[in-house]
């Protein structure tokens, strides 16, 4: 005699949520190890990198890696959530962008200085069609600057070159001259950028209606005279 099979019931059909709440448990878990550091990693930490990354390829949602990125940043691990961030949904058929997730995530990662992995998902943003808020703006550029290199230097100024077009914020007046000063304590022969550079700076102070400060104008002046110096030597 054929037997009518039963419709599942709703304890049959929560346990596929159960194992998967449990799966992400295990994964938010795992979080730490996914901080590379230095990056120098043995080959047996490398391979437990890709084993925490690849395991959940098959039963990870959109919603599971969200609450791992959000976790990894209310637990501190940044490079971890951005790991998941980029690993474990960019890459996926399902992934849908979220400014809201984006946007805390850079800043996150702007704040502790990881200024790499910010502006990745800076560009992320802008990438799927959207404007970074002016934090985020503000806090990528502090990150370059935070830095003495030259060549981070010049990515602040693109930052802040951005955020005024196509940007279309009006920069706090701390971040000019911010950004004006850390531009005057170079030397070299680059001075002609940070010269153009400068000068844009101060007109945007100036069309802001900012007080500018005397060691703005004397900045100014100096990086003029310091031009013509290097213009007769040339």
């Amino acid at each position: 005699m054929i037997r009518h099979m039963v419709a599942p019931s709703l304890e049959v059909k929560e346990l596929p949520e159960q194992w998967r709440r449990s799966k992400l448990e295990l994964l938010c878990k795992e979080l730490p190890a996914l901080n590379l550091g230095s990056g120098r990693y043995d080959a047996c930490k490398n391979s437990n990198y890709r084993n925490i990354l690849n395991a959940p390829s098959k039963w990870l949602r959109q919603e599971d890696a969200t609450y791992a990125v959000v976790h990894g940043m209310r637990i501190g691990e940044y490079e971890a959530a951005f790991e998941v961030y980029q690993q474990l949904m960019m890459r996926k058929h399902w992934y849908r962008f979220d400014f809201a997730l984006a946007t805390k995530l850079a800043e996150s990662l702007g704040k502790e200085g990881m200024f790499e992995q910010c502006r990745e998902i800076f560009h992320e943003i802008i990438y799927k069609g959207h404007v970074p808020c002016e934090s985020t703006f503000h806090i990528l550029m502090d990150a370059y600057l935070s830095v003495p290199d030259k060549g981070r230097l010049h990515k602040a100024c693109c930052i802040y070159n951005g955020m005024i077009h196509p940007g279309g914020y009006q920069p706090h007046l701390n971040v000019h001259n911010f950004l004006f000063r850390a531009l005057i304590s170079k030397l070299g022969a680059s001075s002609k950028h940070y010269l153009k550079q400068a000068e844009f700076i101060f007109h945007n102070l100036v069309t802001s209606g900012f007080e500018i400060q005397e060691d703005i104008y004397a900045g100014l002046i100096w990086l003029h005279s310091y031009q013509g110096t290097v213009n007769k030597k040339g």
